[in-house]
């Protein structure tokens, strides 16, 4: 079967000339089924260049300023016809822009930044090992995976860019697992038994968290503000009748009330890795 897609022949980087890396551009909604997909799987190695696995093999693909999906044509030339039939549809036009990390990374060999939620995961690592070392226990009850398996994970998160409400709340929840529900809540309370600071230890852990950096590391700054943004939108996730909890957490990250749930979501994650990262240097 012969299967043709629409590209621009001028625009070919191959140094031989024979369109192996001329750019093929797409809508996202390619990326759909090798998202959702239990045969097949999608991994961002950044927000903007990630690779299709399939069948043992995989391909790159890059994410430009437009949004479209960009392959070189010479990966997809290699594509068995049923992954070809199911990216065709969503095959566009060039925009001739293909300035994104996918090229940095294919074409200048340039080291690209990892994913947020990767740095998320790496600086909660971070935290539990100047934790452990200053006060004798970890943060979190978190034990970080292998680098291939916490990018696996965090491509996961990447389903956001649909802007699907359902996705939305899946991802919050588990977020709210990882981050939330890991807090070293007892041992937070012993420590702070140990230095005689009184508190409610029925509190939840996140306020356990708080009075921890007010007490112990003399922090008037909220830095765990963005904690209870994720906990809030939990409860909206999980429960009917909370559109309140989840209207506060927009309007406390600076967005208007229609906003989309994947903007929503990227300020909560940069909110996040800012709290990780006041969190660290203060550990330190």
């Amino acid at each position: 079967m012969l299967i043709e897609f629409i590209y621009d022949s001028a625009e070919d980087y191959s140094p031989q000339r024979d369109n192996f890396l001329t750019p093929v551009y797409f809508e996202k909604e390619a990326l759909i089924t090798f998202i959702y997909s239990q045969n097949y799987s999608c991994e961002f190695m950044s927000e903007t260049y990630g690779a299709l696995i399939f069948e043992d093999d995989s391909i790159p693909f890059g994410i430009n300023s437009q949004d479209h999906v960009i392959f070189w044509l010479g990966d997809l030339q290699r594509l068995p016809d049923k992954l070809k039939l199911i990216l065709k549809p969503y095959n566009v036009i060039s925009d001739k822009n293909i300035e994104s990390d996918f090229k940095k990374g294919q074409l200048d060999a340039i080291f690209t930044e990892s994913i947020l939620e990767v740095k998320l995961f790496l600086l909660l690592n971070k935290i539990n090992i100047e934790f452990q070392e200053k006060f004798g226990f970890k943060m979190f009850n978190f034990d970080l995976v292998q680098i291939d398996d916490l990018l696996k994970m965090c491509s996961a998160y990447k389903r956001i860019t649909f802007n699907n409400k359902e996705d939305f709340k899946r991802i919050i929840s588990d977020l709210h697992e990882k981050f939330i529900e890991t807090i070293n809540k007892d041992k937070f309370i012993s420590y702070l038994d140990s230095k005689q600071i009184e508190f409610d230890s029925k509190l939840g852990g996140i306020k356990i968290l708080g009075i921890f950096f007010k007490e112990i590391l003399f922090d008037d700054s909220n830095i765990i503000a963005p904690f209870f943004y994720l906990y809030n939108l939990r409860i909206w996730a999980d429960h009917s009748n909370t559109q309140n909890k989840f209207d506060e957490v927009v309007k406390l990250l600076g967005l208007q009330p229609d906003s989309p749930f994947n903007k929503i979501y990227g300020k909560l994650i940069q909110r996040l890795h800012n709290t990780l990262n006041c969190m660290l240097n203060e550990a330190k």
